[in-house]
């Protein structure tokens, strides 16, 4: 799985999942992670970081570690106002789904035109994947359960015999973004992956929600 999206990087620029994983791969082990290993598939190795900065984000997720080609940000976390947050990856394997997951908390007030400073965000990661092929995906193909679908995204593109399903989710200062590369069959797969990032992402919004809004 993860050559071919290295391969699929150098097309559209979304290899984001394999440089992360290499990265992540000095982070802590999972047992301390906020995602829970039941979230995953059976044996993937996880990986998480209990704080990513925001030059981090912006290497793994955004464009300053990939010759400035813009992956999932055109503008620095910084920028965005971006204060902590945190990240977990998992691959399970060449052939299966590969998981990466960002949770972040942003500042408290709003850019000129009054948008929060997380949804900007959340428009930024939008943006940043049309700009890639990623088309929507409609939520009743997802059953979301806990999180408001007018602040969540949900994008996909195909990669040769896999896909990339890319996922946003924004409330108040919280903003979590994750993508899965996965092989589009047999089908059972996709199910799986498509079925373990929305509950991943679900999580992950309570524990951030806790965090931010207690």
């Amino acid at each position: 799985m993860l050559h071919t999206v290295f391969s699929f990087r150098r097309t559209v620029s979304a290899g984001v999942v394999a440089a992360a994983l290499a990265f992540s791969s000095a982070g802590t082990l999972a047992a301390n992670a906020p995602l829970a290993a039941s979230l995953y598939p059976a044996g993937a190795h996880i990986s998480y970081r209990p704080h990513l900065s925001n030059l981090q984000m912006d290497c793994m997720w955004g464009f300053l570690c990939d010759g400035g080609v813009v992956l999932f940000h055109t503008t620095s976390e910084s920028n965005l106002h971006r204060l902590s947050g945190w990240g977990e990856f998992a691959s399970s394997g060449d052939d299966g789904p590969s998981f990466e997951l960002f949770a972040s908390h942003y500042g408290s007030g709003a850019n000129y035109d009054g948008t929060p400073w997380a949804q900007g965000a959340f428009a930024d990661l939008a943006l940043a994947s049309r700009s890639h092929g990623y088309r929507p995906v409609h939520l009743s193909q997802i059953h979301l359960t806990s999180l408001d679908p007018s602040h969540v995204l949900t994008a996909q593109v195909p990669c040769g015999a896999s896909s990339l399903l890319v996922m946003a989710w924004w409330d108040g200062t919280a903003e979590v973004e994750a993508i899965v590369a996965y092989n589009r069959k047999p089908a059972s797969e996709r199910h799986i992956a498509v079925t373990d990032l929305v509950r991943q992402v679900d999580i992950a919004a309570g524990v951030l929600r806790r965090v931010v809004h207690p």
